[in-house]
């Protein structure tokens, strides 16, 4: 190791909406070297698709499907 120091975040139960907004906070703060590297765990409420921030979801997802049983999308920024 190369003594780097990590910064742990667990957040439990948050809204789709919420997790994506602190993975952006997040990430933001670690750019500007405001914040130590960090590992986040964290879970939904409610269970939510999380779409990669280069995938097709219009392609991928039966949105009528996800709306009709109430599963929110939220985009992520990273992968896809």
């Amino acid at each position: 190791m190369n003594g780097t120091t990590w910064h742990l975040i667990t957040t439990e139960g948050r809204s789709p909406a919420e997790n994506m907004a602190i993975d952006e906070a997040v990430a933001t703060f670690v750019a500007r070297g405001e914040l130590k590297p960090t590992l986040r765990f964290y879970s939904w409420a409610p269970h939510a698709i999380s779409v990669g921030r280069f995938q097709r979801a219009t392609r991928d997802l039966d949105r009528d499907a996800l709306r009709k049983n109430q599963i929110p999308v939220v985009r992520r920024l990273t992968g896809g």
